[in-house]
């Protein structure tokens, strides 16, 4: 499988516009949560883990070596396999080569203070564009047997999404309700790639029903929604919120509580994606960047999220909550209908909070990561990522 020479986007890792401060270490314990899944903490500042803190320094410290005329750390970016962050709250980063290519990189690390406690690197086999590839090709054999209206039909929808494993450095093909005749099929079809089977409970089917607005306050379109962060696409101001819908031109006028304040002028709704684009059109309303919360967080409007490791801790504004929710990632590139583009997430989410704003605190700036979209059985709450977005819209400016 070949290898891009230029892997910062590729390789998982949030790789930021500039390189940016380093918050002190924090921890957090989000089995402490109360039952509905709020964080009770007053400050997300506190709340990373010496994970968080370790990747955003290895995050800053490569960002800064691609911008350097010799790039010592192209061996790393070529050669990284994913990233989680365990139950310790540790980071755990995957790479497919000889481990002596992170003996600089470790020393840099220990230089920025820190511990060698706090970071672990581990050999694999596969790179992580090569689980992508493999992700990729999985995915694409299960939705062409799913179409095919043979017998291996109820095989392939049994299969509830594959996603990368960065842990175990495969793929996992998140089924329900296997028997094993359908163990049989998978090594069958599955059999060249690196992969392993994990049951999942439920069927995974999608569950979801002159002021300053701010991101997660209400809004209607023909559903109840909130909005997500404010942006501008083609410099007309305007904010995004979910979609729900392909058919974007039948959606009515968008509404805080009675008063028309926009309209959705653009947006995707296609198995990859779910979000609109809302145009202001109420010269009376505009909307912030300091989430509806208690307390409230502003937004960092200049910096994005390129990627985020399994188990980073993040956060969603929508209107069921007067504090954010919390919660860690579950999978940064899961499989839903035709896309593997999407975020999966433990935090809990109400009908309601589709289209809230989904951030994370990166070097001390809360940016944004995306918005929520709904609700997968047994899984998690999924979203669509602003990198997704930016895919379809590159002039869409967070401002």
């Amino acid at each position: 499988m070949k290898k891009s020479s230029n892997m910062l986007v590729a390789i998982g890792m949030a790789i930021l516009i500039a390189v940016l401060s380093i918050s002190p270490v924090y921890a957090i314990n989000f089995h402490l949560k109360g039952e509905d899944g709020l964080i009770s903490t007053a400050d997300i500042d506190a709340c990373q883990q010496a994970g968080d803190i370790a990747f955003n320094k290895l995050n800053a410290i490569l960002a800064d070596d691609m911008q350097a005329e010799r790039s010592q750390y192209n061996k790393v970016r070529d050669n990284y396999a994913g990233s989680i962050i365990d139950d310790e709250g540790k980071l755990v980063v995957y790479i497919s080569s000889d481990l002596s290519i992170m003996d600089s990189l470790r020393n840099e690390l220990g230089g920025a203070r820190i511990n060698e406690d706090d970071i672990q690197f581990v050999q694999v086999q596969y790179s992580y564009e090569e689980l992508e590839e493999q992700q990729s090709d999985m995915w694409q054999i299960r939705n062409k047997t799913m179409e095919s209206k043979s017998d291996l039909e109820q095989w392939a929808k049994k299969i509830i999404s594959v996603a990368i494993n960065p842990e175990h450095n495969c793929i996992a093909v998140l089924v329900n309700s296997f028997d094993d005749a359908d163990y049989l099929l998978c090594e069958q079809y599955f059999g060249d790639y690196s992969y392993e089977v994990e049951t999942i409970a439920g069927n995974g089917e999608i569950q979801e029903h002159a002021t300053t607005l701010k991101p997660g306050q209400p809004i209607t379109t023909n559903l109840s929604l909130s909005i997500g962060f404010r942006c501008k696409l083609n410099g007309v101001a305007g904010f995004v919120t979910a979609a729900h819908t392909a058919n974007l031109s039948s959606l009515p006028k968008v509404k805080y509580g009675s008063t028309e304040i926009g309209q959705v002028t653009a947006g995707k709704y296609d198995g990859k994606s779910d979000f609109a684009f809302v145009q202001i059109t109420n010269s009376n309303y505009t909307v912030g960047l300091t989430t509806n919360t208690n307390p409230a967080y502003t937004l960092h409007a200049s910096n994005y999220v390129v990627s985020l490791p399994t188990g980073y801790a993040v956060f969603m504004a929508g209107q069921n909550s007067t504090k954010v929710r919390a919660g860690k990632v579950l999978y940064y590139n899961y499989a839903i209908s035709s896309g593997t583009q999407w975020l999966v997430c433990d935090y809990v989410s109400e009908p309601g909070d589709s289209g809230g704003c989904i951030f994370a605190n990166v070097n001390g700036d809360h940016v944004v990561v995306g918005i929520n979209d709904g609700r997968l059985v047994g899984i998690g709450t999924y979203g669509t990522k602003l990198t997704t977005m930016k895919g379809y819209y590159s002039n869409l400016v967070i401002y």
